[in-house]
């Protein structure tokens, strides 16, 4: 899978599309999409490549209903897209900016370089966020069936 090169504005992409970097000296505008919707089942993973200890809060990760070509321009941050869209933040699943489960599995702010997040859309329309290889478990059902992965190159994690 690859990122959509349509991105947030501190964000280059190298690599053929499938890294992502943001300025270090900013601490949002840092939004990618999945280039093509999610294949059911299929897991997509990123690795943390570097992080940076000036800011607070780190990666999300997640998935949207809204195509890449949809945006003129990808908001600053995740609180912005509150249609279609569920996101693992810190500990916590949001859908639409509203906590839908406050405690779910691994604080992606207490992860390394080199660690790895994955989600998952089943066939059966759960989504399934993945740290280090390892299931967290059903972050949420009734998804809808074209899905595209979000990653937001937030605060501390400046490139996957």
């Amino acid at each position: 899978m690859f990122f959509h090169p349509k991105c947030g504005q501190k964000v280059i992409l190298s690599e053929n599309n499938t890294r992502a970097t943001r300025r270090k000296s900013e601490f949002d505008h840092g939004l990618c999409l999945s280039a093509n919707p999610l294949q059911d089942d299929k897991l997509f993973e990123i690795r943390i490549v570097e992080k940076i200890h000036v800011w607070s809060g780190s990666l999300e990760i997640g998935v949207t209903s809204v195509p890449p070509e949809h945006f003129d321009q990808l908001p600053a941050c995740t609180t912005k897209l509150r249609l279609g869209t569920w996101l693992m933040s810190g500990c916590s699943v949001l859908k639409d900016t509203v906590t839908i489960v406050e405690f779910y599995g691994i604080d992606l702010e207490s992860l390394n370089e080199d660690d790895r997040v994955g989600v998952v859309k089943s066939s059966d329309g759960e989504l399934i966020f993945y740290v280090n290889g390892i299931s967290q478990g059903v972050a949420a059902t009734g998804l809808p069936r074209t899905l595209y992965a979000l990653v937001n190159l937030y605060g501390k994690c400046v490139e996957v």
